[in-house]
């Protein structure tokens, strides 16, 4: 004689895998923060790499150093909304700022596509901006905040060997903190690290960048 279950213990298993799935639930959260560092980790090694790839070294130009890879965050009202972005892009007219379309990396994989979320001075060109580069509107990042040896900047530009360096291209006239005179002067020397803390409503996290490797490590807060 075959055994079936019986109603009751149909009943039973039932209640518990609706428990269980319950349970689950909020393990299945999407966990933005997380979502918005692994990325952005993703393009800081990104950058590295472009100007790794990009040298500009060129004795007969005066302001060749200055033309660095660098990769941006700032909070402006662009493409129809103010939050927390962040571009990649190499600065060609050495104003300290990414304001071309001629400067702003494309995305390798979809080359139509800029690797930015919109910078000020126009915006004819938000057709083709990445959406997830608007960490504020996709991740709910609500504060960036760029501490210890990088604390006066919101870019970080890399040379040709990689090595992390502070606004290349930032000068004292123009209200900064002062850009590099010459080739390699505003690099992160032994001991100096850079912190960016990138905050959600409910926590945090915080981004290192080593000196001279440009190592990139993360911890949760």
């Amino acid at each position: 004689m075959r055994k079936a279950f019986t109603m009751l213990e149909l009943v039973i298993v039932i209640i518990v895998i609706g428990i269980l799935a319950v349970m689950a639930i909020p393990r299945l959260e999407r966990d933005n923060l997380a979502e918005a560092v692994d990325q952005i980790v993703s393009h800081i090694r990104y950058t590295q790499h472009l100007a790794m790839q990009d040298n500009k070294f060129d004795p007969s130009e005066k302001d060749w150093h200055k033309k660095r890879w660098s990769i941006a965050f700032n909070e402006v009202n662009v493409c129809g909304s103010k939050e927390w972005r962040y571009s990649i892009y190499i600065d060609k007219s050495v104003s300290g700022n990414l304001n071309s379309e001629n400067e702003v990396a494309k995305d390798p994989q979809n080359p139509i596509k800029y690797m930015s979320a919109g910078w000020s001075g126009g915006e004819s060109y938000c057709k083709n901006i990445t959406p997830k580069f608007n960490i504020g509107k996709t991740f709910g990042i609500q504060e960036v905040k760029f501490s210890d040896a990088c604390k006066d900047v919101q870019t970080i530009s890399f040379d040709e060997f990689g090595r992390p360096m502070l606004s290349v291209s930032t000068t004292k006239t123009g209200g900064g903190v002062g850009g590099a005179e010459r080739g390699y002067d505003r690099i992160l020397k032994f001991g100096d690290i850079c912190k960016i803390t990138f905050a959600t409503q409910k926590k945090s996290a915080e981004i290192t960048i080593a000196p001279e490797t440009g190592f990139v490590s993360v911890k949760y807060n």
